[in-house]
């Protein structure tokens, strides 16, 4: 079965879903905005474009050599005690025209050889595009991840900063030990000390993504939250043979091999003889007549090399080891390509049920720290029973939160591989919009703890 890369990017825009709470303000980053910006400045996609025009100069060159070259000149010379020497030769003013009339097929070499070196600029520049795209989809999910782990920590800490609060009056009534007591006093520096370093990583992140879109980020306008799977819509043969076949690397590495080819025949014709035609008007000085006179002319001229030390055959065969080397560069990248797309394709299939079973278990979890905290009230539950479901609870948070985003990762791989953000089409993996806050979570945290 045949499947688009389109086709591919409706099923991943399915997979990733947030849910609606207002429109993002003006100033939020959407992955799209975020990507635009950072293809309008990332200096890597310059050099790439400089790079295909300096190897698109070099067909305009081949090609003139099919055209004439026309050329003006005038030569002078004074022998002995000042007389002009040689006048029919030394003494003329003229323009000549030559052109190359056949070469035993060595143009049309050339100009293949240029053309496919312009072409493999050009995956050059498409393989950058795409890997700016990557990098700057990754930064903006690693930004959502580290958002969203930080509204965990925060909640977390907000947790054990309440028992903490209350650990002296529980003591005074002999209603914990000291050992739960020191437990709690852990658990808050540790959820304190995770929300420190998830602070210090978002504002890392954002410097980072600032530096490259070009531009700082007040906010994004999309979260992880909510995602939900659709099986996708092929194998994972089909899903190899569409990378494969839309490599930019592999691209570029075929357009190298062709060029290296060219190379090679075009240096194997040039042992056989070259025809050119040549034509000049010239005006001779005659120092028997005192006068100048117009000389036409019209020949052709064969050349060839008849020995050139060696550099034929070398020439040659460096362009037989390129073919080679771009043969053995063909088959080790499409070889990476076809273990990482298996491993990117099976675990993405494979989010699904760990998500699901993370979210039972977030439920679950949830129901059963508020019975533990209503039995721990009624004297029928320690409080370490408590804080050992708590950290059970916030621990399948951050795995859910953990498994959301390698499923976003997943999802914007696949869709930069298949090309799904070529050309001016938008990447989509967001259905809907969230403004979330650089310096502040998404919610609150609703669960307090046992009094």
């Amino acid at each position: 079965m045949s499947v688009s890369a389109q086709e591919l990017i409706e099923v991943t825009a399915q997979e990733v879903q947030t849910d609606i709470i207002g429109e993002a303000p003006e100033m939020c980053d959407t992955l799209g905005s975020a990507i635009a910006a950072a293809l309008s400045y990332d200096q890597r996609l310059d050099v790439a474009e400089a790079t295909a025009n300096i190897a698109k100069t070099e067909i305009e060159t081949a090609y003139s050599n099919r055209r004439p070259t026309v050329t003006l000149y005038t030569r002078g010379g004074q022998g002995t005690g000042g007389f002009l020497a040689d006048n029919q030769i030394d003494n003329q003013v003229g323009i000549r025209i030559d052109q190359m009339v056949y070469n035993f097929g060595q143009q049309g070499f050339l100009e293949d050889e240029v053309t496919a070196r312009y072409q493999a600029e050009r995956m050059t520049q498409l393989a950058t595009r795409r890997q700016v795209i990557e990098q700057v989809g990754g930064l903006y999910l690693e930004a959502l991840r580290s958002m969203m782990l930080l509204e965990i920590a925060r909640e977390k800490e907000i947790y054990y900063a309440r028992l903490r609060d209350t650990l002296d009056r529980r003591l005074e009534l002999n209603a914990i030990t000291l050992t739960e007591a020191s437990n709690i006093r852990a658990n808050y520096a540790l959820a304190a000390a995770e929300k420190e370093r998830l602070e210090t990583r978002i504002q890392a992140v954002t410097e980072i993504f600032a530096e490259v879109t070009g531009r700082e980020t007040a906010c994004y306008a999309e979260r992880l939250a909510n995602v939900s799977f659709l099986p996708l819509a092929m194998s994972l043969d089909e899903v190899k043979a569409i990378v494969v076949n839309r490599s930019a690397e592999l691209d570029r590495l075929g357009y190298q091999r062709e060029a290296a080819e060219s190379s090679l025949k075009r240096i194997s014709r040039e042992r056989l003889p070259q025809i050119n035609l040549s034509a000049y008007r010239a005006e001779q000085y005659n120092d028997l007549t005192d006068d100048w006179e117009q000389r036409d002319r019209l020949g052709f001229s064969i050349t060839t090399d008849l020995f050139t030390g060696g550099r034929n055959t070398a020439q040659q065969s460096r362009a037989r080891w390129e073919m080679a080397r771009s043969d053995a560069q063909i088959r080790s990248l499409e070889q990476q390509i076809r273990q990482s797309v298996s491993e990117l394709w099976v675990n993405y299939t494979h989010r699904q049920p760990n998500i699901r079973a993370l979210e039972q278990a977030q439920q679950s979890l949830r129901e059963q720290l508020t019975y533990v905290e209503r039995e721990y009230e009624l004297g029928a539950r320690l409080l370490d029973d408590a804080v050992e479901v708590a950290n059970r609870y916030f621990s399948t948070r951050t795995n859910l939160a953990n498994t959301r985003f390698s499923a976003a990762s997943d999802a914007l791989s696949l869709c930069v591989q298949t090309g799904c953000a070529d050309g001016d089409r938008p990447i989509v993996l967001f259905d809907t919009t969230q403004a979330v806050p650089v310096d502040q979570p998404a919610e609150k945290g609703r669960h307090g703890p046992p009094m």
